[in-house]
């Protein structure tokens, strides 16, 4: 759901967030390589949370901190979608674009092969005699 599409937290839940400590857990795991999109500032990548809450009714906390967990967790799960969706349309462009390439790469290697027939390189392994005889095969 949008946050702009979200209701306005109740004043109860306002007043409770400076009871509320979130925190990221990161580690490296791109081995020396150039940090990943969505990686911490470090260039460690987010591989756990934590979520602390402090009240007076162990009940509420419970609640609090679960529903924070699955609203965390359902905007990462949002949040890769969106990443996985944006990765397959580049993909699928590259992939179009490579394959329009090859197809011109392709026809001019055609037409190369068609002014040069004595001169492709799958005849050089051909000694004289035998492409002598490959000659008369292909004109006759």
């Amino acid at each position: 759901m949008a946050r702009s599409a979200r209701k306005r937290p109740k004043r109860s839940c306002r007043i409770c967030r400076k009871d509320i400590k979130f925190k990221t857990i990161s580690a490296e795991v791109n081995e020396g390589k150039r940090p990943r999109s969505g990686s911490g500032a470090k260039g460690g990548l987010t591989i756990a949370f934590s979520i602390a809450y402090q009240g007076t009714d162990p009940g509420m906390v419970q609640k609090v901190t679960s529903t924070l967990s699955s609203l965390y967790l359902d905007e990462n799960l949002n949040f890769r979608e969106e990443q996985a969706q944006t990765t397959t349309k580049f993909l699928k462009a590259e992939l179009n674009e490579l394959r329009s390439k090859i197809g011109t790469l392709g026809g001019i290697i055609s037409k190369i092969k068609e002014k040069n027939p004595e001169t492709l390189p799958e005849l050089a392994q051909l000694t004289s005699p035998r492409r002598q005889t490959w000659r008369m095969k292909s004109s006759g």
